[in-house]
């Protein structure tokens, strides 16, 4: 009896840890966090998420707030400095990777003040991938982060 007891217990335990397993995996957070080794700050808000586990493609539209501003753009600016390209705002062309990748962006609505992209190895070796990140702003003062690896 104790032997099925203790097979029982380690089963159940097991499980536990798989489903603990599988929630840090597959949480955004958690996913934006291993790419960009950047935390987000805790008020910051996940709008949209899209995430491949099979190509590990993340894509995000993050909402923060003013007092969170300077943090997220120091983080994304420490991440880019050795991951990205710096675009121009201004110019349709180099916003390419922005218009086409962040699909969530709404430029009607919202102001493009940080963007940067680069084209990286992807997970399996042979495949390039785009990275696009985009901060931007609303009209009623908002900001958000749009992230596309």
């Amino acid at each position: 009896m104790k032997k099925y007891v203790l097979i029982i217990s380690i089963c159940f335990m097991l499980i536990i840890a798989a489903i603990f397993y599988c929630l840090w995996v597959f949480n955004p957070r958690a996913i934006f966090e291993r790419k960009v080794n950047y935390k987000l700050p805790d008020s910051a808000e996940i709008i949209n998420k899209s995430y491949s586990f099979n190509y590990d493609s993340l894509e995000m539209k993050i909402r923060f707030n003013n007092d969170d501003y300077s943090k997220v753009v120091d983080g994304i600016e420490n991440f880019a400095q050795e991951n990205l390209n710096k675009m121009r705002i201004d110019n349709n062309e180099e916003m390419f990777n922005c218009r086409t990748f962040c699909k969530w962006w709404d430029e009607e609505k919202e102001e493009a003040i940080f963007a940067y992209d680069a084209y990286k190895q992807g997970r399996w070796g042979a495949k390039t991938r785009t990275v696009a990140v985009l901060i931007t702003q609303s009209d009623e003062g908002q900001y958000f982060l749009h992230i596309y690896y």
